[in-house]
């Protein structure tokens, strides 16, 4: 690494500090302050934060590498996660479903579905552990990352170790560690505001890498390095997978089980960082707008990758682990100067997310177990100090399990088809089915998670049969769905005015029977309108996220036929969706009287 690199790195890192020092007093005001910037932040705040905790190293080296490996397969490889295609559907109705709760965390969530008392408690013990569980294992995922990303740009003599430790792991843990600093001092505000920092240079990145891959590519060169199918826009149903990538070739199979995932991890609410935007947006009015700037600014992340897997065939023989695709690119082709920015620009999108989940985190220890169970009658000043500690003992364990783990795309692997499942199996049918009780949804929770670790211990055995991703998610899938089911019905329903006060608030669509027709017709009616329309736009956003992702991937690599149909289409999706809501605001409009009753 040049001194010029280092140089731009160490004055990034010294302005975030004095940033997160700036903001100290405003985020330690309060817990709510400290977790939700008091519910104070406007909309382009928190997509723009959104983005940047999405955009980070160690997924965009993954995906670079399937982008390098497989083309616009990669792309749908990538629906099992690193499209996010779950904000199409925050988009649609889940992101004002959130936000009308009023809650903190996911995990606070459950006592105003289930009830205070233990229907509602253990669930949120269970959910807040869960959460915490994954947040670890993500925390040690970026670790991996950023260990290989940082071995070719600080390159060490074979078999150096750093107290017995990978010494690319210990800076990475260096890295990880100056994050902590800055989000314990600064809370939400130090994340939001470092976000919108860190998104600006991630921009600059992708539009270099863009550019640059948009100027050089050459269709024969691509042609007879990887065949003609590399630049293919349409899923092929067979596919030559690399090695490594077997579970793949069936890649019909592979989309299919994808995109059934996608659409029941979207329609359950993901938690974390995600539903902390929502949570802290001022209304549901700007739930839409959090959604719609938070997926148009992710779209920068393809043309980006394509760019970057362009260039990596240029410097193929630099490098045998196509996860390495992304930092030679940056060493090999990147003039110096600009590769500080890049540098910044990388480190930052990893400092983006770490700080994202660092802080969400800590709010599942916070509020949903110290507050909840422990320290009731805890002030803020307590609260905010245990905040502080919990961060930073999630963090060492997270960099503790990165010691023992294997490569990036088996941990990814095992957190949305794994632990993933377990979670979010059960956070589906919170939603949709009145008769599921608290003691019901953490028994599915704690099946799920059992199954998913036990599916980890014997991986090899089942990988040498059948593709461990699928028969994860069945296995985990059927056990959670028939525990709950079985609970549910085997022990009290809940509380009825509960359950009625959540419907009335929230508005979903399922099977809400007796709770539905509880209400005056006015107000069934009224709901069964919005239902109607959460319903289509979920049909168009969905096909709108992925058209407007895909569309700069075919221009940088001069695909001008499909550019103009993925343009059509957009624009022809962008009008269902204003048309779809245009009916939303003037219901809202025409009867405010039975909202204001409803709400």
């Amino acid at each position: 690494m040049h001194p010029l690199d280092i140089t731009i790195i160490g004055l990034y890192f010294l302005g975030v500090i004095l940033l997160a020092l700036l903001l100290r007093k405003r985020a330690t005001a309060d817990i709510d302050s400290y977790f939700l910037g008091s519910r104070n932040m406007s909309w382009w705040m928190l997509g723009a934060s959104g983005m940047a905790s999405n955009v980070d190293m160690a997924g965009t080296m993954l995906i670079a590498s399937l982008i390098y490996l497989c083309g616009f397969q990669g792309f749908f490889i990538e629906l099992r996660g690193g499209v996010v295609l779950i904000m199409a559907f925050y988009l649609a109705a889940l992101g004002k479903w959130t936000r009308r709760s009023g809650c903190m965390t996911t995990a606070e969530w459950m006592v105003f579905r289930f009830g205070a008392g233990w229907q509602g408690q253990l669930p949120r013990l269970l959910a807040a552990i869960g959460n915490i569980v994954f947040f670890t294992y993500v925390m040690a995922y970026f670790a991996i990352g950023s260990a290989k990303f940082l071995a070719v740009f600080v390159p060490l003599p074979p078999d150096t170790t750093f107290i017995g430790i990978d010494p690319h792991l210990a800076m990475s843990a260096g890295l990880i560690f100056i994050v902590l600093i800055f989000t314990s001092i600064a809370g939400i505000h130090g994340v939001v505001w470092t976000d919108i920092l860190q998104g600006f240079l991630i921009l600059i990145m992708a539009a270099w890498f863009s550019v640059q891959a948009f100027l050089t590519v050459d269709h024969q060169t691509i042609a007879a390095t990887v065949g003609a199918d590399w630049l293919s826009l349409l899923p092929q149903w067979r596919f030559d997978a690399p090695p490594n990538y077997e579970e793949f070739e069936l890649m019909g199979v592979a989309i299919i089980f994808y995109m059934i995932k996608t659409a029941l991890d979207g329609m359950s609410g993901a938690g974390g960082y995600i539903a902390q935007r929502y949570f802290a947006a001022r209304d549901e009015a700007e739930c839409r707008r959090v959604s719609i700037f938070w997926i148009v600014l992710m779209s920068i992340r393809w043309p980006m990758v394509m760019g970057i897997a362009i260039l990596g065939l240029s410097v193929r023989d630099q490098f045998d682990d196509p996860e390495m695709v992304l930092p030679v690119v940056m060493q090999q082709l990147v003039p110096l100067g600009l590769r500080g920015i890049m540098l910044v620009a990388l480190l930052a999108a990893a400092m983006s997310t770490y700080s994202s989940i660092m802080n969400a985190g800590a709010s599942y220890f916070v509020k949903d177990i110290y507050q909840a169970f422990i320290r009731r009658d805890a002030g803020n000043r307590e609260l905010v100090g245990v905040s502080i500690a919990a961060t930073i003992g999630f963090v060492v364990v997270g960099l503790l399990m990165a010691l023992g783990l294997p490569q990036v795309n088996e941990v990814w692997e095992f957190l949305n088809l794994g632990i993933g499942v377990a979670l979010f199996i059960p956070n589906f049918l919170r939603w949709y089915w009145w008769r599921l009780n608290g003691y019901g949804y953490a028994a599915g929770v704690l099946i799920g998670m059992i199954a998913a670790l036990a599916l980890e211990v014997y991986r090899e055995p089942i990988v040498a049969y059948v593709g461990f991703g699928q028969i994860n998610f069945v296995i985990i899938s059927a056990l959670s769905i028939v525990t709950m089911v079985v609970v549910s019905l085997l022990t009290a329903a809940p509380d009825r005015s509960t359950v009625r006060a959540f419907f009335i608030t929230t508005r979903p669509f399922g099977w809400w029977g007796s709770i539905r027709r509880s209400l005056p017709d006015l107000q069934q009616s009224a709901i069964a309108r919005e239902n109607r329309r959460d319903i289509a736009a979920m049909f168009v956003a969905v096909p709108w996220q992925l058209t407007l992702f895909l569309l700069p991937m075919t221009i940088v690599v001069h695909k001008w036929n499909d550019a103009l149909w993925l343009a059509v289409a957009l624009l022809v999706l962008s009008i269902l969706l204003r048309f779809i809501w245009a009916a939303e605001d003037r219901d809202r409009a025409k009867h405010k009287t039975t909202f204001a009753t409803l709400d």
